[in-house]
C-alpha cells in the first residue's frame, strides 16, 4: 500500500492511499498538480517494495518520482509550499563523491544551485565544488505559498559519481506567523 501526499489545483494539501497490483498502472482518486512525497506504508512478507514503483501524473507522462526496489520511499528533493502555509527552509545538504575529474556543471560553471522559486525568488547559493564535497546550509527564509523548493543536479560530467541532496522545510500556517 502506498501513501501519496501532494497538492490539488488550488495548492491545498491532499493525500490518499493506493494499493498497487504489481502488474499494471493503478489510478489515483485525487487529481494532483504537485507530488510532495510518496512511500510504502504496508508491504508483503519482505516489508518493502520488491520492484521499482514509478509515479506519473498522467498515464504515459514523465515520472514524478520513483521508489527504488527495497527503499520504501521516494527520495526526491522537491517540495511545493501548500496554500495557507509559509515554508521555512531550515537546512539543506549537498554531497558528491567520485573521481577527481568530476564536476557539477550547471550552465557550464562548476557550482551547485539551490533554488526556491515561486511567488518570491531566493535566487541561488553557489559554491565551487571539490571532490569529495559535503556541505550543510542553514537558511531560515520564509517562502510563501506555491513556492517550489528543489535541489537539482544539472550534470556531473562523470558516470561514476554519487550525488545526494536534501533539505528540511518546516510548514507554518500563515496566520500562525502573523500572530507571533
Amino acid at each position: 500500500m502506498l501513501l501519496i501526499q501532494g497538492l490539488d489545483a488550488n495548492y491545498n494539501q491532499i493525500q490518499e492511499t493506493v494499493i498497487p497490483n504489481g502488474v499494471s498502472a493503478v489510478n489515483t482518486v485525487n487529481s494532483y498538480i504537485r507530488i510532495n512525497g510518496f512511500g510504502v506504508i504496508a508491504a508483503g512478507s519482505n516489508m518493502t517494495n520488491v520492484g521499482d514503483i514509478t509515479l506519473q501524473l498522467v498515464a504515459g507522462g514523465s515520472a514524478q518520482g520513483i521508489i527504488r526496489a527495497g527503499i520504501g520511499t521516494s527520495q526526491q528533493a522537491v517540495l511545493t509550499v501548500p496554500a495557507g502555509f509559509i515554508g521555512v527552509l531550515t537546512a539543506a545538504q549537498f554531497s558528491m563523491a567520485g573521481s577527481p575529474a568530476t564536476k557539477l556543471r550547471p550552465g557550464g560553471a562548476g557550482r551547485e544551485r539551490v533554488r526556491a522559486d515561486g511567488g518570491a525568488s531566493l535566487g541561488a547559493l553557489r559554491h565551487q565544488l571539490r571532490i569529495p564535497y559535503n556541505e550543510a546550509v542553514l537558511i531560515g527564509f520564509p517562502n510563501p505559498p506555491q513556492t517550489d523548493i528543489t535541489a537539482r543536479l544539472v550534470s556531473t560530467g562523470q558516470a561514476a559519481t554519487e550525488v545526494s541532496a536534501g533539505f528540511q522545510v518546516i510548514l507554518f500556517r500563515q496566520n500562525y506567523l502573523n500572530a507571533v
